[in-house]
């Protein structure tokens, strides 16, 4: 399998949780649980394993992308996702660094996907967010607050299937993931003339991050 954003054929191995970045987070945290999930139309656990560091890994990139472009994303956007998972303090995302994170968060996004046993996303759209990189259209990115934090991280790619009455065709990827307190989903429509909203669960719990204008005002109310 090569590279899913620049084809090429050697791999490298990504921590899709940065290890130095958890450890800035909670450098007293002495061990962490990880857990996955995975399914179509509803996840299922596939495991769960304690470890000394957030350890999911993933081998779907090469080491071009993986510590040139990643590396800067993830470097443009570490003051913004570290309020946001502490959510300690009151923080405001507003302007480009909206973009900002909602780029790491797709970014995110599709290293989760090689969790699965198969990419769902077309690599036209993965085509796209290498090319720029920025959300591509269509993509959709919600954050939510969770009150408490035991140590874990949740990691939930899958893809999402039309109900029977309509055909259960598959319309959109679709990976829920945990930091700490900060929630994150990210959606990516297989059409883009697919309209994905979230039920009214989803409006009442959640923020839409991307596309946004106003600014994001955190922590959300729990």
């Amino acid at each position: 399998m090569p590279c899913i954003f620049c084809g090429t054929e050697r791999l490298t191995r990504e921590h899709i949780y940065s290890r130095a970045w958890m450890e800035l987070l909670s450098p007293q945290a002495t061990s962490f649980t990880n857990t996955r999930a995975a399914g179509n139309r509803k996840a299922v656990p596939t495991n769960t394993w304690v470890s000394s560091e957030m350890d999911v890994v993933v081998r779907c990139v090469c080491s071009g992308c993986n510590s040139g472009w990643m590396n800067d994303l993830d470097l443009a956007a570490q003051t913004i996702v570290n309020a946001l998972c502490r959510a300690e303090i009151g923080v405001k995302v507003a302007g480009d660094g909206l973009k900002v994170f909602a780029s790491w968060a797709v970014k995110m996004a599709f290293a989760m996907e090689c969790l699965l046993p198969e990419t769902i996303s077309p690599q036209t759209i993965r085509d796209r967010f290498f090319a720029t990189p920025e959300p591509p259209t269509g993509v959709k990115v919600w954050v939510s607050t969770m009150e408490g934090w035991e140590g874990e991280t949740q990691t939930t790619p899958m893809s999402l299937v039309s109900a029977p009455e309509v055909g259960e065709v598959e319309q959109a990827y679709l990976v829920t993931f945990r930091m700490f307190h900060l929630v994150i989903q990210v959606v990516v429509p297989l059409d883009e003339r697919v309209l994905l909203q979230h039920d009214m669960w989803g409006r009442q719990h959640s923020e839409q991050v991307w596309p946004r204008r106003d600014p994001l005002e955190w922590p959300l109310p729990v």
